[in-house]
């Protein structure tokens, strides 16, 4: 069709599909919503509702999950300091160690733990991530309600007498073999 012919409304072409609809369809309600993030993800599939946060397929929560937390042994932190609020691979790993998906007979070392679960969280199929993703939005509304005034400001220079980092073993290559074969065992449902 040039761009000089003009359609037929009552009359298309032939190759040009008629649509007719079923069932009638009510006029959504007026309402606005801003996107507070615009990412590619953004794009790509549509959020989940937080009331819909399904319990994950592959790595379901622990029960103790809603247990009071434990303080953590890496900082001391004053009485006023406010944690940051846990994204969704956060949220996922502590669940994973707590609910012991790798045993202890498998696997003692906690950098290879580390690597392992990262390895199962980047192998996880995209809704089973989403799940998690729900479940971080829900925690950062919470500590938001908790903590409205907080805003992560990081400190980044070293004070006098601060301890220096620790070395930690890196991960060897013959490991990485073993890590991928076990994240690859757990995202198929089987236990290493």
């Amino acid at each position: 069709m040039g761009a000089d012919e003009a359609r037929d409304p009552g009359n298309p072409s032939p190759m040009t599909p008629i649509l007719t609809w079923a069932v009638p369809v009510e006029p959504a309600s007026q309402s606005i919503a801003f996107a507070p993030n615009m990412t590619p993800g953004t794009f790509i599939d549509p959020p989940l509702a937080i009331e819909a946060v399904f319990e994950p397929i592959l790595f379901p929560s622990s029960p103790s999950e809603s247990s009071v937390r434990r303080p953590a042994h890496s900082k001391k932190r004053g009485e006023d300091h406010i944690p940051r609020p846990p994204n969704a691979f956060i949220l996922f790993r502590s669940s994973f160690i707590k609910s012991q998906h790798v045993s202890t007979d498998v696997e003692t070392n906690h950098s290879t733990l580390s690597k392992i679960i990262g390895l199962t969280w980047q192998n996880m199929p995209h809704d089973e991530r989403q799940i998690w993703h729900a479940k971080a939005k829900k925690a950062l509304e919470e500590h938001r309600k908790k903590w409205p005034q907080y805003a992560f400001r990081p400190s980044h220079g070293k004070t006098k007498g601060a301890a220096e980092k620790r070395k930690v073993r890196e991960v060897e290559p013959k490991d990485m073999k073993r890590c991928a074969k076990i994240a690859e065992l757990l995202v198929e449902g089987s236990r290493p």
